[in-house]
Order: structure tokens, then sequence, then C-alpha cells
């Protein structure tokens, strides 16, 4: 019976961990990008110029998501009430599966149910520490090897926010929306049932409580450090790849094994011997060098040592979870969990905005009184990624270092060790048969090939509204053989916690390359057909936003292929809104150091390789830095193409346009004009696809078929006679 019941209580737990790691991300993502599309309509003279552009949102109810997200974070308050009740339980999940219902019955009100689902997860948060502290752990670990899972069947994007998604189901299939109703009434009847039989135990031991958990200060600021930790690394198996320079699907099902690792009563029993040869007051010095180490070496190293270390520390992260419990032995004191579960979203949210600003550092605004100055401290958080990381895991294994007595790693039972294994090794096994990338497509045509560069904004349209799949269509209808990407991100909590790359290059069956820009997690892509055989970042000075570039070589035919992708800096500004000296810009030193690797690179071969340039360059074709460009060698194909194409490629909310994307081509001939152009019409960012189509041999059709030559012209008007 006991058994049971607590399969029945882990597998509750497990699924509301599930809906509070994904509403945090989806909130996460939904509340960036309608803050900033508010943001930018509230600096127009008339917004509602706009309002018909995807993701316009008014200020109003930006401001009212934002109060509902305040609001539902202050739900674990109300566990102080009702915590006594036998019912609460049950009461918070049925808030919980309602809201996430609610988020695919009603789209356009997502944000206000994720909202409320997360209301109600840090509330049955807070039930389950202080009722049944022996399912907390399960809870998280559960939900976040979930959330992997589920990631992983989508390639990293999570497909359960679409409603109008097909799920398989036996011969058949069923929509999203259909689905989690199912779920939503399944979801009730096992917390009813689950509570019910509670209530039958403890009257057949004659009304003997359950030992009761609290949140310790310290524990409140681990747990914080906790959420942040997986839910903007280890949680994301895509960003482990990032961090160890490696494949995804490489490293997804290790993540989801050693998640699920930690419910294995052996593995915790090991680990309690382990940590039992040091003596109470090193214990938690010992764990935290541990967890440290792992992600010292994660970052600074790339490949297989990588990716084991990183591995290591998923598990050691998940072990503290044992540490932030105290047991109440007096039921007449009053817990304190409600209130500390506040300051752990406190600190979850505090080290969420320092990630948040190690990547977008250089687009903070000037700030007014009386928060002047604060811009630059804001700005100060550029290449701090990794000491944001450390701090968090001071705070994490505080539990461990206060704690010198007690070690809560228990060992159970030999059959539930033996059970919980086989369903670890079967959901190995299962996940490895599942998750492999799709078959890479290769090129169709043997003498020409479609080169495009694209801008993704970050997956989001101008007004931030998210727009993968429409990027995703965008390059099939090109159809691009090779495409640059900028701005692409692949892992962010800002855009979902999606390895944009990734996914873009699954749906559209190419080969993928990828180099960071800030951190990790943010950078350049190459999406190819054709066979890459290298690939290399090479950083630029930068005072502004960092400047990278990257350098692939692809087998085209035998013959290599140089294809570097750029982002530039922009034109930097005073606080006044002037332009900097020339000396002080990021544009002519980037500049300078292009076209110094370019020449390095090809001038011993006397510039006669075959050569791409492309990328966003953010200067537009009246600068001396484009005179140079169409002074060298290369060639811009989209000079001289009918004057009624338009060739600007970046469009601003304020009606500036102009041209900042460029693909310029050494030793290869555009297929003009029909193989040169500007999509306006398929939007899908701020900044326009753009397409080269390169033929190999003139004399050639595009299919490798020889060309006719034309027939002479007859001699003084006269025909030819056989």
């Amino acid at each position: 019976m006991g058994i049971r019941r607590d399969i029945l209580r882990s597998l509750e737990a497990g699924v509301m961990g599930l809906f509070l790691i994904q509403s945090i991300r989806f909130l996460y993502g939904t509340i960036y990008s309608h803050a900033s599309s508010a943001d930018l309509t509230r600096r127009l003279a008339n917004p509602e110029a706009v309002s018909d552009l995807a993701g316009y949102i008014t200020i109003g109810d930006a401001q009212r998501e934002i109060y509902a997200v305040a609001f539902a974070l202050l739900a674990p308050l109300l566990a102080l009430f009702l915590s006594r009740l036998r019912w609460s339980i049950p009461l918070a999940v049925a808030l919980g599966v309602v809201g996430r219902m609610l988020a695919l019955q009603a789209p356009d009100s997502a944000a206000l149910a994720a909202a409320m689902t997360v209301g109600a997860g840090v509330l049955y948060l807070a039930l389950v520490i202080m009722r049944r502290p022996g399912q907390f752990p399960s809870m998280l670990i559960l939900g976040i090897a979930a959330d992997q899972f589920i990631r992983a069947t989508n390639t990293t994007l999570d497909p359960t926010w679409d409603p109008d998604r097909k799920v398989p189901l036996g011969s058949g299939s069923l929509e999203m929306d259909v689905l989690f109703i199912g779920v939503a009434v399944g979801m009730l009847l096992l917390s009813g049932f689950t509570i019910l039989e509670e209530i039958d135990v403890l009257r057949r031991q004659e009304n003997r409580e359950e030992r009761r958990g609290a949140l310790t200060g310290w524990s409140s600021l681990a747990l914080g450090a906790f959420l942040f930790i997986e839910l903007t690394l280890f949680g994301l198996p895509n960003v482990v790849a990032r961090w160890a320079d490696v494949d995804y699907y490489s490293v997804v099902v290790p993540m989801i094994v050693v998640s699920l690792v930690p419910l294995i009563p052996l593995v915790r029993r090991l680990m309690g011997r382990f940590i039992g040869s040091f003596v109470g007051s090193i214990r938690g010095w010992i764990w935290m060098l541990l967890v440290g180490f792992t992600l010292v070496i994660g970052y600074r190293f790339d490949g297989t040592i990588a990716v084991i270390v990183l591995v290591a520390g998923q598990l050691f992260v998940l072990m503290t979870l044992w540490w932030m419990i105290r047991i109440q032995d007096q039921m007449g004191v009053t817990n304190p969990t409600p209130i500390l579960l506040l300051l752990s979203l406190v600190i979850f949210a505090i080290l969420s905005a320092g990630d948040y600003f190690t990547y977008d550092y250089a687009y903070v605004r000037e700030f007014s009184a009386p928060f002047a100055g604060l811009e630059d401290t804001l700005r100060s958080f550029r290449d701090l990624g990794m000491q944001i990381f450390i701090f968090a895991t001071i705070l994490l294994t505080l539990p461990m270092i206060l704690e010198k007595r007690v070690i809560p790693w228990r060992g159970g039972r030999e059959g539930e060790s033996f059970v919980t294994l086989i369903v670890v090794l079967a959901i190995a096994v299962g996940a490895t048969g599942m998750f492999r990338p799709n078959t890479t497509i290769s090129a169709t045509r043997s003498n020409c090939y479609r080169v495009a560069t694209l801008n993704i904004h970050s997956g989001f349209t101008l007004l931030f509204d998210e727009n993968l799949e429409r990027i995703a269509e965008s390059i099939q209808r090109s159809g691009a053989d090779i495409v640059l990407l900028q701005e692409a991100d692949s892992g962010r909590m800002s855009s979902y916690g999606i390895d944009q790359p990734t996914w873009l290059a699954n749906e559209l069956g190419m080969d993928k390359v990828f180099v960071p820009q800030n951190e990790h997690a943010q950078g350049l892509a190459i999406l190819s057909r054709v066979p890459i055989t290298g690939n290399t970042a090479i950083e630029l000075s930068s005072t502004g936003a960092q400047g990278v570039v990257q350098h692939a070589v692809l087998d085209l035919q035998g013959q290599p292929l140089h294809v570097y992708n750029v982002w530039l800096g922009f034109r930097l500004t005073d606080a006044n809104g002037l332009p900097l000296p020339p000396n002080l810009q990021d544009q002519l030193r980037h500049h300078q150091e292009l076209r110094t690797l370019i020449a390095n690179n090809h001038s011993q071969n006397e510039f006669r390789d075959r050569i791409v340039l492309g990328g966003t360059f953010n200067y537009d074709m009246f600068t001396e830095f484009y005179r140079d460009w169409d002074q060298s060698q290369f060639e811009d194909p989209f000079i001289g193409l009918d004057e009624t194409r338009d060739i600007r490629t970046v469009f601003l909310i304020d009606g500036i346009s102009a041209r900042f994307d460029y693909l310029w081509l050494m030793n290869l001939r555009a297929n003009s004009p029909s193989g040169v152009g500007i999509d306006q019409e398929y939007i899908v960012s701020d900044h326009r696809l753009a397409v080269v189509e390169v033929i190999l041999n003139p004399n050639f059709t595009c299919d490798g078929e020889p060309i006719a030559p034309e027939p002479e012209e007859p001699v003084n008007g006269t025909e030819e006679t056989q």
C-alpha cells in the first residue's frame, strides 16, 4: 500500500513539476516579447499605425500581464492558510491543470493562463514541502526530465503550447488542446484518489500525521539558485551541447538519463557513503567545489571531456535537493515555507536578469533619475556568465555547507532500486531510438547553388512575435542550399530555450554549424546542403556589442568554398546621440580586422579561392566601408538590378529602412537577374531574406546539361539552305 501511494504521489508531483517548468519557460519568453513589443510601440507618435503587424500589443495589455504574473507569484502565501486543509493539494492541482488547459483553449490569453499555472505550481510546491517533503525532489527531478524528453521530440521546441499540433495516438492522432483536456481530467482523478487514500491510511493509523517539512532561509536561496541553474543550463541539453561544442543529439539522452538517476535509492546510498567519508565541516565545501569544477571545465573546454563533466554536474546539482528541506518535529510551530519560497523566486529572478544582460548588455538605454547610472551597472554584465553561475553554485550549496551532522541521502529497499533502475534504463533505450536528427537532403542541382543570408532577430518579428516556423518556410520557399543566419539563439530563456539553428536545420533537412557571439547561447549559424568540412569563430575587437566572424569551409564538388558569415557592430554614439570619433568606432575596427582576416587566409593563393562573404554589416551603401568592398575583388550581385527591385534589407519600427545585409562574391558568378533578389513579401524578421544563385559553369544549365549554342544569324538576310 505504501509503495503504491508513493508512486501515485510521485506521478502527481512529477506532472505538476513539468507544468511548472514548462510554464516558467513559456511565461518568461512571452513576457519578454510582449514587453519588448510594447516598449517599441510606445515610442511612436501613433502606435495604432502598426497595429496590424504581428506581435502588436498595447502598453495596457502588457502591463496587465506583468501584474498577473506578480500576483500569481504570491500564490505560495495561500499555503499559510491552506496547508492544514486536507484538500489543499487537489485544489492546487486543479488550478494548475485548468491553467495549462486554458493556455491551449484560449491562445490569445496564453500568458495569463501560464501565469495561473505558475502560481498553482509554486503553491503546490509550497504544500508539498510542508505536507509531503519526501516528494519535493521527485517533483522537480521528474518535471525537469519530462521537459527535456518532450523538447527532444521536437528538436528543443516545446510542442505542447501549440493547440493545433497533432499528437500521434495509435493509428490516428489527437490535437494538442484535446489531449490536454484528457490530461486535466486524469490529473484531477489522480489527485482525488491519492488524497482519499491518504485519508484512509491516516484513519487506520489512528490519525497519526505524517512528518512535515520546511524551507529554511538558506534553503530558500539554494532553491532559487537551483531553478536558475536548471532553467538556463542543465535543464536544457541544447545549452549543454553548446557549452561542450558538440551536437545536440549526442547529449540529450545522457542528460535525460542522468536527470533521473538521483531517484534510484542505490545511487543516493552510494553518494551518502562518498560524502560521509569527509568530516561534516567540509562536506558542503567539497560539493560546492565539485559543482564549480564541472561548470568551469564545461565552460572552458570542448568535446568529450566537457560533456562528461557537465553530465556529472547535472547529477551533483540535482542531489542538492535532498538538503533543502528540514523536517519539523513540532507541528505547532509556524512554517515559514510560503514566505521563504517567495525569496526563492526573487533570487531566481535576480540571477535570470543577470543572465539576460550578459547577452543584451549593449542595448541598455539610458535611465532617468532616480535610476541614472544604473545603465552602466547593467552594461558591466558583459562576459560575466561564468561568474553568475559560480555565484549561483555558492547559493545552491549553502544548506550542505551549514549542515554538519545529517546526510539526507538514504537508500531504499533493494526491490525499489532494482525497479527504478530498470525504468531508467528502459527510458534510455527508448530515447536513444527516438531522438535522431533528420536526414540531410543534399543539393539537387550540380551547377547552381543558392546562397541566402537572414538576420532572424532571435526568432522574432519586428514586434517580437515568435516566428521560427515561418522562418523555416521562408528559407524553404527560397530554395536556398546555403543559409547564413545572424542573431540566432540556441537556448536563451528569452527565446523559450529553443536551439534555433538546430531546430531549423532539422526541420529543413540541412547540416549546420554554429559559433557563439555572446556567451554560448547566441551567435551565428550556417545551414547547408553542401558538406561542411570546417568551422571557425573569430571574435572582433569590440567596445559595444560583440562583433564576430564565422568562417566555414564547404566541399563544393571537391573544391573548397569559403563562407564568411559576419555580424559587425553598430555605429556608436555618445550620451547626446552624436557619433563617436572614427578611432573609437567598432565599425572601423571590425571592418579593418575582417579585411585583414580575409587577406591573411587567401593572399597566399592570390585570392583564387571561391568565397562568399555575407551577413549583417550594419552600415549602408553610402559609407566608405561599402566602397572598400566594392573596389576590391568582391562583387555585389545586387548592383545593376532593375531599379524597381527593392534591395533594402532592414526595416525599423519608426519607418527607417536601409540595406545592412550583403552577400559579396569572389570567383563566383551570380546567375542574375533571376537568381538574385530580396524577399520583400514573405516577411519573417526586421531584416529581409537576401538570396543569390551562383552558377559554377556558365556553359551548362543548373542541372549540369550543356547549353546548346545559339544559331548564327543568316547572312544578308537570306535563309540558310541545306
